[in-house]
């Protein structure tokens, strides 16, 4: 752990921790799952839909927003614009108790698996009680007929057998005894200067890349994580970088599907020197200097 301080956020003295371990212990409130289909822009999040009914904002007045319901707008403009988003809550069991913690992924495969994974295990858990598991990031490839593709899919696994948690085993009561082996972590990959097109639900990271790299799409965050202060950063690299502010903010948004942890990591890699924008493709993508 690192302290970790922002100079406009409304948070001061916060910490950021960096983990070499792929496998962490965790526990399931109720209802731990939120999945739906999302669009983000330089403005904040525009859509939120569960394939059907789609929510967007509407101005009340100078300052307020609310968000309505209308139908699928990707199925009446006849193109996918959205990405999964699916939200996890978890409590983190070895720390002292500060609430739930949340992990947020735009993985397809996760769209498709956790359902099944929280499903399983939640149905196994006693009334009452808190289900055990452990939360895991598996590094993923698969080549497709443009390149490579990169991904991280998070996934829910247990140690005890159903039998035992139906006798009463597997909770949290056991954890204490419970043994964590680390593994090496997922790789990190470069930012790329590409843009991510949106497959049908149905398919399985199969999104096409100009490079074989990809942006991390798995971040265990805090509930409030301050998108606000990340975009103000991602303003001043513009500014420091001589770019169009309003453009790089909006590709930076596009290029990490609206994601806070993504978007972090981002100004992290251009901190640290490893990245550098050069500009703009003609697509209205980064163009990024390794």
């Amino acid at each position: 752990a690192r302290p970790w301080n922002e100079p406009s956020a409304r948070m001061k003295n916060q910490f950021e921790v960096i983990t070499e371990t792929g496998e962490v212990p965790v526990l399931l409130p109720a209802d731990p799952l939120d999945q739906g289909y999302e669009l983000w822009a330089a403005g904040g999040r525009q859509r939120r839909c569960d394939g059907e009914t789609c929510e967007v904002p509407r101005k009340i007045n100078d300052s307020d927003y609310e968000f309505v319901p209308t139908g699928c707008l990707c199925v009446k403009e006849g193109a996918r614009s959205c990405q999964p988003k699916s939200r996890l809550l978890v409590v983190l069991p070895t720390i002292p108790f500060r609430g739930v913690w949340r992990i947020e992924t735009s993985s397809w495969t996760a769209l498709d698996e956790l359902p099944y994974q929280v499903g399983m295990l939640t149905s196994l858990q006693a009334t009452g009680r808190l289900m055990q598991a452990r939360l895991s990031l598996h590094q993923e490839t698969k080549k497709t007929p443009v390149g490579t593709r990169h991904y991280v899919v998070p996934r829910l696994s247990m140690d005890a057998t159903p039998m035992e948690i139906l006798s009463g085993g597997g909770t949290a009561a056991e954890l204490a005894g419970a043994t964590v082996t680390a593994v090496d972590a997922p790789r990190r990959a470069a930012l790329t200067a590409g843009t991510q097109g949106a497959p049908d639900p149905g398919e399985s990271e199969t999104r096409p890349q100009t490079t074989d790299d990809d942006i991390i799409d798995a971040e265990i965050v805090e509930d409030d994580e301050d998108r606000d202060v990340v975009l103000a950063g991602l303003r001043s690299d513009a500014a420091q970088f001589d770019l169009d502010v309003d453009k790089f903010v909006a590709a930076v948004v596009v290029q990490t599907d609206g994601d806070v942890g993504r978007m972090r990591t981002a100004r992290s890699k251009m901190a640290s020197g490893e990245i550098e924008p050069t500009g703009f493709n003609d697509d209205g993508s980064v163009a990024w200097k390794r």
